[in-house]
């Protein structure tokens, strides 16, 4: 009886540390939902549910042999409810100056790549008008 208690108790954590974890990835997904479009937020939010009833059936079959009882999803609601009235606002400002970095990093790359990309089309540009010179020169030479 005192290990199927323990076993119950670890499965309890378990669960209530699902749920945190189901805050997190759903806190992740805030920033990148609020910039994007309707087709990108419905791609997200069909991502999340796969994260969160991944982790859940990995759970159900790990902590409990198979089964997934009431109790274990209530805790995993009661540790994602206590998540969000916790922590949430911290990893949430977290992720969002996180994305916002990541953002104008990749503005700043795409500037520059746009710089380079114009400066390599001058340069093969010039060279091009260098070989079309050298033929005209050949054929002035022939004659």
């Amino acid at each position: 009886m005192a290990a199927a208690l323990d076993k119950q108790a670890l499965a309890l954590g378990l669960a209530l540390l699902l749920g945190v974890l189901t805050g997190i990835c759903y806190d992740f997904f805030r920033p990148l939902r609020r910039h994007s479009g309707r087709a990108w937020a419905a791609v997200q939010d069909a991502l999340f549910c796969i994260i969160a009833g991944g982790g859940l059936f990995v759970f159900a079959m790990g902590a409990d042999d198979g089964r997934l009882g009431l109790w274990e999803l209530t805790a995993v609601l009661i540790g994602f409810l206590l998540y969000m009235h916790t922590l949430s606002i911290t990893i949430l400002a977290f992720f969002t100056v996180l994305f916002r970095g990541i953002k104008k990093a990749a503005a700043f790359c795409k500037k520059i790549l746009k710089k380079i990309a114009v400066s390599a089309k001058k340069f093969f540009q010039k060279v091009r008008e260098c070989f079309i010179i050298k033929k005209e020169n050949r054929r002035a030479e022939k004659k």
